[in-house]
Order: C-alpha cells, then structure tokens, then sequence
C-alpha cells in the first residue's frame, strides 16, 4: 500500500466506477483531437481566421499563403473532427468554426500568444 494514500483515501479511488472512467476517457479523446488539429501551424493559423467570420478556401488560402490545394487538405482534416462547419452558395463553400469549444480554446491562445494591439 503506498503510504502517501490513507486506507480511507483508497477506498474512495477504488470506488470509481468504470463508467466515469470511460466518461474520462472520452473527455480526454476529445481534448486531445482538438489539441492535435490545433497544433499543426497551418491549421492554426485557418481557426485563428476563422474567429473572424467564415472565410471560402481562394480567401483563406490566400490570408494563410498556401496554394488552395494544399489549404482545401487542411479544411478536409478540421471538418472530420468536427472543428468546421460549412455552408455552400452556389459554386463556393464557406467555412466557419463550429465546435464552441475550439473557440474557447482559441480565444485563450489569442490572449496570451497574439501580437500586442491584435
């Protein structure tokens, strides 16, 4: 027994039950999805865009400077997980973010990592 835990103190962690820890796991899955979109410099800089409003591929390609081919790929990948929602109008399709909680996270990137008077 690890001397640091009281036996009342581990009866307590025994007593999770597997369904929290699964509620845990899924949390933790779902973080970690977002924190792997989120930690590819290009994608980023996407989400950081699209904070400002919903932006076709030809705009935000050009904002991020990637060819369209190459930005289209790094939509595809956010829209999977869930991060982007689309709307079409005719020939072009708009991307906006549509997970609140990437917004969360992304407004507190802003504030510690984004350019004085940005």
């Amino acid at each position: 027994m690890n001397s640091n835990v009281s036996p009342v103190e581990l009866d307590t962690l025994e007593a999770v039950s597997e369904s929290e820890i699964e509620v845990l796991r899924e949390s933790a899955h779902r973080a970690s999805t977002l924190l792997k979109q989120l930690a590819n410099e290009q994608r980023l800089l996407i989400m950081c865009k699209l904070m400002e409003g919903e932006c076709s591929v030809s705009y935000l390609a050009e904002h991020i400077g990637l060819a369209q081919s190459a930005t289209s790929q790094h939509l595809a990948k956010l829209r999977e997980t869930g991060l982007l929602a689309t709307r079409r109008d005719a020939q072009s399709i708009y991307y906006r973010i549509g997970d609140e909680n990437a917004v969360r996270v992304l407004k507190t990137l802003c504030e510690i990592f984004a350019p004085p008077g940005h």
